[in-house]
């Protein structure tokens, strides 16, 4: 009897599971904007509207893809496509898929369409979501509750695998593009790359390229022994800025031990930066964020505590069982909006941005320099309360005090972010985190 009831639980468990299957076989690879409202303007008065495509690239549990043919049509596509790109590509975390009726899908589209028209037209958009097994069961499941720490094993294999090529052959496409000399006298119309992962995505996403950004910092200019050193073999007057992979890699609620961060971090903080600097590498974390602050502690604390550490670093116990975001010492900055008076289910969906995006958008980013020690910014929206008052909400943007020594123009971020900034692990979705990192992506927040 016992025996038949394992099996029959066993049976429903199954019939539970989601599929590992591709979402998207189909062309075309590049897509138009398929939802409502359509494509914000690049301003109020500007009648033009923000060019966006949108693609998909799927990995099975080990990172491979699931069709590298597909994969190879949807290369030819982003590479046929005429002038200035920037290219942002997104993948998702626990409980999600590329499924097309995947809340994470819908948000993105949204996500891309609000950037588009940050970016004020200058560049055609191409937004690349990224999916894996993120979710094992059906959608709702309770059973899925319980995959939280298979799956982040599962991330860290899916980042070993072929996501670090895609990622290199979107780099190249990239430079390619900017070998135009045309392109080259004029930052504000070269192409751009940018990667951005959230919770386990954020995990595939550095573990893919944490040892590309080892190199390339280590590689780039600033390192030259010819030079005067500091002690950790940076120059004290580097003559470029860093370049790394990509433009800019975002990991929003990173579900990832701060120790695996280490090496970046005394890279970054050990090291001087030209004027122009600009963010490489922004860690996202909000305060709510209680799956990556306790629910992560939890399960990596048993394995962290039998690990031995050397006592001639900081890093230790705390770091190897802390996710990257919550670990006091490499905070650099803090995030917080204290004023947002549209209705709550604005605060949930990017849909409701498009009506902050005006032209005194850049002017107000403009404001939130990383090297400042406060930053303020307020975005009214361009329609008001039913009682004449103005809906805004604002940002206020500073450095951490209790940092020491941190190095000008760091192009290493890590950001704790108050509520309701980001609201819990999922919740992302606030036009406050959408236009901080949009001002990111388009270079309008100073460095």
């Amino acid at each position: 009897m016992r025996a038949l009831i394992m099996v029959i639980v066993l049976g429903f468990t199954l019939l539970g599971c989601a599929p590992l299957k591709q979402y998207h076989p189909a062309p075309p690879y590049l897509k138009p904007y398929d939802l409502a409202p359509p494509l914000a303007s690049c301003s109020v008065d500007d009648a033009r509207k923000a060019d966006f495509q949108h693609g998909f690239v799927e990995f099975d549990e080990y990172g491979n893809l699931l069709n590298p043919a597909v994969f190879e049509a949807q290369m030819s596509e982003i590479r046929s496509v005429q002038g200035s790109v920037l290219i942002v590509t997104y993948l998702h975390g626990w409980r999600h898929s590329a499924a097309p009726d995947d809340e994470d899908v819908r948000e993105f589209k949204l996500a891309m369409r609000n950037i588009a028209a940050m970016d004020g037209c200058k560049r055609k958009v191409i937004g690349l979501y990224m999916g894996w097994r993120g979710q094992v069961f059906a959608r709702n499941s309770p059973l899925d509750l319980i995959t939280f720490w298979d799956r982040k094993q599962t991330a860290h294999s899916v980042g070993s695998g072929a996501v670090t090529e895609v990622l290199l052959r979107l780099d190249k496409e990239r430079v390619r593009r900017n070998s135009n000399s045309q392109l080259q006298a004029k930052s504000d119309t070269q192409s751009r790359l940018v990667f951005i992962g959230h919770s386990f995505g954020a995990a595939v996403l550095y573990t893919a390229l944490a040892p590309i950004l080892v190199e390339r910092f280590t590689q780039s200019t600033s390192f030259d022994p010819a030079d005067e050193l500091s002690t950790t073999g940076c120059q004290k007057n580097p003559r470029e800025a860093l370049k790394t992979v990509g433009d800019l890699v975002v990991l929003i609620n990173p579900a990832f031990e701060a120790m695996r961060l280490a090496t970046l971090q005394k890279l970054s903080m050990g090291c001087h930066y030209t004027n122009d600097q600009q963010p490489v590498l922004a860690i996202v974390t909000g305060t709510t964020d209680l799956a990556t602050k306790r629910a992560f502690h939890i399960a990596r604390a048993p394995r962290a505590r039998f690990q031995k550490y050397t006592t001639d670093v900081p890093e230790g116990y705390e770091a190897n069982s802390t996710a990257v975001g919550h670990y006091a010492p490499y905070q650099t900055h803090f995030l917080s909006s204290l004023e947002y008076s549209t209705d709550s289910a604005a605060r949930q969906t990017f849909e409701g941005c498009e009506q902050y995006i005006n032209p005194q958008l850049r002017m107000n980013l403009a404001k939130l320099s990383t090297t400042a020690p406060i930053g303020f910014a307020m975005f009214p929206s361009q329609q008001k309360h039913k009682d004449g008052s103005q809906k805004y909400f604002d940002l206020k943007f500073e450095k951490n005090p209790q940092l020491k020594n941190p190095p000008d123009h760091n192009p290493v971020l890590n950001v704790k972010a108050f509520a309701p900034v980001i609201d819990g692990h999922g919740g992302i979705y606030s036009c406050q985190l959408m236009t901080f990192i949009g001002g990111l992506i388009t270079q309008t927040i100073s460095n």
